[in-house]
């Protein structure tokens, strides 16, 4: 990503002058209360952004290779699997309020609950050739590829487009298959990974059972739980008009 300099605009104006006006005035705010510049939270403000001034790419149907069949838009991943409700265990989205807090930035609880579910289920770690971490895409044609932890394809990346190769022969009608966990941006904040996943392979359940409680023992060490709940009072009484429950009580022991 590029902000706020001639390469931003140069290489990424649709969206410099979506996101750049906000990171400019109170980006400050972010250094001073300790915030770190995270990348997930750009990746679904650009999303949020982008579908706020351009709400018809909502409907832009993407479809795989030329399989008519495979076509699909975000609307129809999100009405089939994000219904309209919030989950007051999600304690990523809640810290993701406080940023958006921060930036001054409006801040649409059902919406958002819905673009932050897409960024974190179907977002992808893009890799140079070196295996270099890049950044994350959004890549809604492949998302409705079938997973197996021994898929037929392998994936890399030319820039940000995607590129697959088969692994091994594909018989004429074979379902294409990919490796998704590979490529799924990192659960570090994931209360229960394995309810979360939307595919059901045996060998990946198997590895997430062994991580997941690990997973959680690392959250602590990660949160900062004085720039989380700086304010406590306030942020539990926005959440508890959406979620109807007092969501910090769990978090704020003695």
């Amino acid at each position: 990503m590029y902000y706020c300099g001639k390469d931003c605009q140069q290489k990424d104006w649709i969206q410099h002058k979506l996101e750049c006006k906000f990171f400019q005035k109170d980006f400050d705010q972010f250094k001073i209360t300790g915030e770190t510049d995270n990348l997930f939270f750009r990746f679904v403000l650009r999303l949020y952004l982008y579908l706020k001034h351009n709400p018809e790419c909502l409907y832009e149907r993407r479809q795989f290779l030329n399989d008519e069949n495979s076509a699909v838009c975000l609307d129809d991943i999100i009405k089939q699997n994000f219904p309209p409700k919030l989950d007051e265990n999600d304690f990523h989205f809640i810290h993701m309020f406080h940023q958006f807090k921060l930036l001054k930035i409006e801040f649409n609880f059902v919406k958002m609950s819905k673009y932050h579910s897409i960024c974190y289920e179907y977002g992808l770690k893009i890799f140079d050739e070196g295996m270099q971490y890049l950044g994350i895409g959004l890549y809604i044609a492949e998302s409705k590829l079938k997973h197996s932890f021994s898929s037929n394809t392998t994936t890399s990346f030319n820039g940000s487009k995607l590129v697959m190769r088969a692994a091994k022969p594909i018989k004429s009608g074979e379902q294409i298959t990919v490796n998704v966990e590979l490529l799924k941006i990192k659960k570090s904040l994931e209360w229960d990974i394995e309810s979360k996943m939307f595919h059901n392979c045996e060998q990946c359940i198997l590895v997430n059972r062994a991580h997941s409680y690990g997973e959680l023992l690392k959250l602590d060490s990660q949160m900062n739980p004085i720039n989380v709940l700086n304010n406590l009072n306030e942020m539990n009484n926005i959440c508890e008009t959406f979620f109807g429950s007092h969501v910090f009580n769990k978090y704020n022991r003695n």
